[in-house]
């Protein structure tokens, strides 16, 4: 069998042949009780790295978003500044990227 496949096997085959009913009884306890521990490890490791992930996910997600927002105001401030000088929306538009329309409507509302 396995003792003889595998001879470092022979002696815990051995000593679990010698074990009583109530010995082996607490030795499946005490190992029922160790893949419970484990099984509940990885469940916390795994919630753990998804949080993680989830919160650098949602961090790099906000910091684009604040990111374009702040872009966005910036060309308006710019575009203000440059209709207030007296430049054509065309120009405007070359140099801050956003749309004639919205252009024509800041100077409009000017």
């Amino acid at each position: 069998m396995l003792a003889h496949q595998y001879p470092e096997l022979e002696k815990p085959i051995f000593c679990v042949k010698k074990m009583s009913l109530l010995e082996k009884w607490r030795d499946w306890q005490f190992h029922k009780n160790l893949w419970k521990e484990d099984a509940r490890m990885r469940e916390l490791y795994v919630r753990e790295e998804g949080l993680a992930e989830g919160h650098a996910k949602g961090h790099a997600k906000g910091h684009a978003e604040g990111h374009a927002e702040a872009f966005e105001e910036r060309n308006k401030t710019i575009a203000k500044n440059a209709l207030a000088e007296g430049a054509t929306p065309e120009f405007v538009n070359k140099i801050t990227g956003l749309d004639i329309e919205t252009i024509k409507k800041m100077k409009a509302d000017r």
